[in-house]
This record gives structure tokens, C-alpha cells and sequence, in this order.
């Protein structure tokens, strides 16, 4: 069995410190697309796209696990194989993530670890999994 999870909106509240660094209120946002959010002034759509592109948002949004979170996650491990996905819009960004990941997902060898970077805007490319733990429907 496959368990991927999703790390940036559901391991880590990415979205929130976005919109917090953007002065966007986050109740606004109804679609995972931000481009279509019609709740979304386009300055403020403009605002959270480019706080996505930036690595600082991301190192104050990285939330470090406790003690019982990476034990549940190790317990994964040994009745599933464990995936973590992400894209990331900048080299910088998934080079964060991979250097936090190691360090505290150690025991998640390195290929199940699948952090692409894209440009900004593009899709996760699907990976066949049995369970995801994902922040959006769409994939």
C-alpha cells in the first residue's frame, strides 16, 4: 500500500502564513486555483501568487513536528510505503524543503520525497497511490 501525503497545505499551513504576509484575508480564497477565486481583488491574487514564489514565507509557515506526530508517521512507514509531494515555484523553495524534510523525515528514503519545482501556477503531476492526504479535491 501507497500513503502520499501532501506537505504544503496539509503538513505545514503554507496558505495561512501566505495570506497573513499578503494582508489577504484566507476566508476569501473558495477555490484552490487562486487565479479563480472571484472573492479575490486581482491586486490581492497578484499578492499571494508572489508570496508563493518567495522562501521566506515558507521557512516562518514550516511547522516542526512533535515527537508523537513523527512516531505516527514512522508507524506509517512500517505498514505502508510513505510519500511525501510537493511542487515548489523557485529551486530555492524546494531546496528548503528537501534540506527540512531530511533532517526530520530521515527514516523516508530519499525518492519517496517528491518535491518538483515548477512555474508558478502549474499542477502537481499524479503519482498511483492507494490513500493521499491532500488540501485539494482537484488532485
Amino acid at each position: 500500500m501507497r500513503v502520499v501525503f501532501d506537505i504544503d497545505g496539509v503538513m505545514h499551513p503554507i496558505m495561512e502564513t501566505t495570506c497573513k504576509f499578503a494582508g489577504v484575508d484566507i476566508g476569501k480564497i473558495d477555490k484552490y486555483n487562486i487565479k479563480e477565486c472571484n472573492r479575490l481583488k486581482d491586486f490581492e491574487k497578484r499578492a499571494i501568487l508572489d508570496f508563493l514564489c518567495d522562501v521566506d514565507v515558507f521557512k516562518y509557515g514550516w511547522k516542526e513536528h512533535s515527537t508523537r506526530e513523527l512516531n505516527a508517521f514512522k508507524e506509517i512507514a512500517t505498514l505502508a510505503e510513505l510519500m511525501f509531494n510537493s511542487i515548489s515555484w523557485t529551486s530555492e523553495i524546494t531546496k528548503f524543503k528537501e534540506e527540512k524534510l531530511s533532517n526530520e523525515f530521515g527514516f523516508i528514503p530519499e525518492e519517496n520525497r517528491i518535491l518538483t519545482t515548477v512555474v508558478a501556477g502549474a499542477v502537481k503531476e499524479p503519482i498511483l497511490c492507494d490513500i493521499i492526504v491532500e488540501d485539494c479535491y482537484e488532485n
